[in-house]
């Protein structure tokens, strides 16, 4: 009797690119071929909602994008060049797909002329801290070892994040993965957060971190929103209790720190 030959990563791959998990399983095989790299792997860190999901579990799932930053000054063009070869072995594999370079370092993927993938590379906002390395297991499909940003330096830069946008629904975000970074363990670095939103002194810093917090926490439109939808979509407490959850962290962080 004929034996069946198993189907290797690579193959149960580009057949699940082609099923209903298209987003998630695009984003799995974009990473694994950017890790192989060994340049890429040497420079790049995965962060952002695709980090806290794929290593931390969170419930709000990234599957329709990618944010790497790196690790230190970098050769912008070959970063460049690596990741368009990413692009062309994806497609190749997967020709439904097309792709497309924005300003050297935004990766659009598309299929029927919807995006799937956007990766993002920050080539001018290096990481601080010491990364990390980890094995992402995808499935039953593949595993690939990542570098990825520590928890604490995320949460500086999604303090960062919450401070600039203008977007309620992304700062609705924002305070979710920092509740979830917290739950999770993680904890301000006053040092980080001043390095994030370009303050040199510590104690202006806190000041900025504490106004930012209040303002949105505080915020009674914000209050009503996740109460609303976001709640209920990610399975949440109330709002008032991810507010008290947050600050309280925040002014235990602060008074070890005055």
């Amino acid at each position: 009797m004929m034996k069946l030959r198993e189907k290797t990563p690579r193959e149960a791959l580009k057949k699940a690119i082609r099923g209903e998990l298209a987003p998630e399983a695009l984003q799995h095989k974009v990473l694994s071929l950017i890790f192989e790299d060994h340049y890429l792997q040497e420079h790049l860190v995965l962060k952002g909602g695709s980090f806290l999901s794929t290593v931390y579990g969170s419930p709000r799932a990234s599957k329709n994008d990618l944010d790497l930053s790196v690790t230190s000054a970098v050769d912008a063009d070959r970063i460049t060049e690596k990741v368009k070869k990413v692009a062309v072995q994806v497609t190749s594999d997967n020709p439904e797909l097309s792709w497309r370079m924005i300003n050297g370092h935004h990766l659009s993927f598309k299929k029927n002329g919807n995006e799937l993938l956007a990766v993002q590379v920050q080539l001018n906002r290096p990481i601080l801290r010491p990364v990390r390395e980890v094995t992402l297991r995808f499935g039953s499909h593949s595993s690939a070892k990542v570098s990825t940003i520590s928890i604490n330096e995320q949460l500086a830069e999604k303090i960062d994040a919450l401070d600039k946008r203008a977007n309620e629904g992304k700062k609705l975000n924002d305070i979710h993965d920092i509740y979830f970074m917290i739950r999770k363990g993680a904890q301000f670095d006053v040092a980080l957060i001043a390095a994030k939103l370009n303050i040199s002194n510590s104690t202006e810093a806190k000041k900025a971190t504490e106004d930012i917090l209040i303002n949105n926490l505080a915020d009674e439109n914000m209050r009503r929103l996740w109460n609303s939808h976001t709640m209920t979509i990610l399975n949440t407490p109330e709002f008032e209790v991810v507010a008290d959850t947050i600050l309280s962290a925040w002014l235990s962080t602060a008074s070890r720190a005055a």
